[in-house]
């Protein structure tokens, strides 16, 4: 063979090998992927090897500051923050490829519940009113769940501003939760054992005795039907007159009036007020009411008693020899004249006598009237109309028929008639 030749095909050769190891390189690709690459709070995470091309015998992982040589590592972000993973791999060949995954892994920060109430004790039933403390590093919180009891229970709800409260009805501690979640569904729950403490309120059953009402002053016992040794009692009679204790002694009301009776009762740190608006009521503004649309003999006329204070029974007199124990009563007076009428009331023993003048009957009228003219045989006509009693007062017309209603006022009267009938 010539020299040439030899030369010709050495370099052949020579080409043929570079071409056959760029290629080799070439299909050498790192790649990877992950179960999971988001969490709130803390992610772990298995990576698998995705690579190809030759025959790998070499993995560098830098998985976000933490490394590994094995193929298919695992690693745990207990930090919030966003994390590149890259995968480096090497062939028998030395050839190596790299592939990094930038922001790979996220790992968002737990929102941080948090709420305060508006008292922590009280006495039953109590209402609280809860605020929101909750945060978040993420952008928004989008949902609360407050667990709080009560008459409320439980308040499930996207709105950050409404306004949370509860009743707690019975005595006792009670323990809340809220649950709060933000835009990237990261959640956080804070609990708080034994926040709101309430005291059994104080059970009041009082009863005013009146032992003497019948004139000034009116003595009123005040009974506790209902004492409590742990409570304290403090009272206002509304007279001017206090007293500290379970039993008040006899108070004395010298004037007409109403009376408020304010009873402060306390128990540890729970204290609670009571008003008996109008508890004690020594105005006996005593009257009757006449109903009547006339006050004539022989016409009936209704009393009616319209006293403020219910009386256990009542008598009413007439005047004329005549009597009712109704109080709604009724009575027709035989003749005329001014009748004294008395409406006797019995309260508690005592007798309250209610005068409010005669009442004046007047004599039943007699009436009567003439017409000039009764019939006529032309259109129109002029009726006139006068009439006479057997005592003084006005007079009223009514004049109905054929289509006319006419109400007319005097003792003589004109009308004038423009149709038959």
């Amino acid at each position: 063979m010539r020299p040439g030749y030899s030369l010709k095909i050495l370099m052949l050769l020579c080409i043929s090998l570079l071409v056959h190891s760029t290629w080799i390189s070439a299909q050498l690709n790192a790649d990877f992927s992950a179960n999971n690459t988001s969490a709130c709070g803390n992610l772990q995470v298995n990576f698998s090897d995705q690579s190809t091309g030759g025959t790998i015998s070499k993995w560098e992982w830098d998985m976000g500051g933490t490394f590994s040589a094995k193929q298919n590592p695992g690693a745990i972000f207990a930090e919030a923050g966003s994390f590149t993973v890259c995968l480096t791999i090497t062939d028998n060949d030395g050839n190596t490829d790299t592939e990094c995954k930038e922001n790979y892994i996220n790992v968002y920060d737990l929102p941080i519940a948090d709420f305060s109430v508006s008292k922590m004790e009280g006495c039953s039933p109590t209402q609280v009113t809860f605020s929101d403390l909750s945060t978040t590093d993420n952008e928004s919180i989008d949902r609360w769940i407050w667990d709080i009891g009560g008459t409320a229970n439980v308040i499930d709800t996207k709105k950050g501003d409404e306004i949370i409260m509860t009743t707690y009805e019975v005595a006792g501690r009670y323990s809340m939760s809220l649950t709060v979640t933000d835009n990237r569904g990261c959640s956080h729950t804070v609990q708080k054992t034994d926040l709101v403490t309430v005291y059994e309120g104080t059970n009041l059953d009082i009863q005013p005795v009146f032992l003497s009402n019948c004139d000034f002053p009116w003595e009123v016992r005040f009974d506790n039907l209902s004492p409590d040794n742990d409570v304290r009692y403090q009272w206002d009679f509304g007279n001017g007159e206090s007293f500290i204790g379970a039993f008040p002694p006899t108070i004395e009301y010298d004037s007409p009036g109403e009376y408020d009776v304010t009873l402060i009762t306390s128990s540890g740190s729970c204290q609670d007020t009571i008003i008996f608006e109008n508890f004690v009521n020594t105005d006996r503004n005593n009257e009757y009411e006449i109903v009547a649309s006339t006050s004539c003999n022989g016409r009936e006329i209704s009393f009616n008693d319209i006293s403020p204070v219910f009386a256990d029974s009542i008598l009413w007199d007439f005047g004329d020899g005549n009597f009712s124990k109704e109080i709604m009563a009724t009575h027709v007076f035989s003749n005329e004249g001014c009748y004294p009428v008395i409406l006797y009331r019995y309260i508690d023993g005592c007798t309250d006598v209610v005068d409010q003048g005669c009442v004046q009957i007047e004599e039943q009228p007699i009436v009567d009237f003439t017409v000039d003219r009764t019939f006529s045989c032309e259109l129109p006509i002029d009726v006139n109309l006068v009439a006479t009693s057997s005592s003084s007062g006005s007079y009223e017309w009514v004049f109905t028929g054929n289509g006319r209603n006419d109400s007319l006022m005097g003792q003589n009267v004109s009308l004038i008639l423009d149709a038959y009938g």
